[in-house]
């Protein structure tokens, strides 16, 4: 930590990007200028997974999720069958559970609105302000 002019900055340096928090300025988004990415590759765990196997995390049946943003922001996800066909899609805000830096979906069927996905091969792309910044695929078995 730095004092400076009456304001404290805290540096911290992960994946070669320098990430500052400021106490004592209110107007200054430090986070501009990092680029809308997603940190390393999504992890769709377990792949291939059995919709009817246990998650025991959660305790609710399916697969889950990961991912790591460069930052906080909107994203939307969408996933899709070998068809093309959407099957799944997802808003989320900067400040939602899965707008946030680090984040954890649960497929269940829940999220699914009632359904259980079939067997298959599935696509899912993260997209920000139309563009697609990353993609991974799932297996779900009989």
């Amino acid at each position: 930590t730095i004092n400076h002019n009456d304001n404290d900055y805290e540096y911290q340096l992960s994946e070669n990007i320098i990430y500052m928090k400021t106490f004592g300025i209110d107007d200054i988004n430090m986070l501009a200028d990092v680029p809308a990415k997603l940190v390393g590759d999504p992890l769709f765990y377990p792949n291939p997974f059995r919709f009817s196997n246990l998650n025991t995390q959660t305790g609710e049946k399916g697969g889950s999720l990961y991912y790591k943003l460069s930052k906080p922001m909107d994203i939307k996800i969408q996933m899709y069958n070998i068809f093309g066909q959407r099957i799944w899609k997802k808003d989320c805000p900067a400040n939602s559970s899965c707008g946030k830096a680090e984040n954890k979906i649960d497929f269940n069927k829940e999220e699914l609105n009632g359904y259980e996905m079939s067997a298959g091969v599935y696509f899912y792309l993260f997209i920000y302000e139309g563009n697609v910044i990353g993609r991974g695929k799932v297996a779900v078995v009989p």
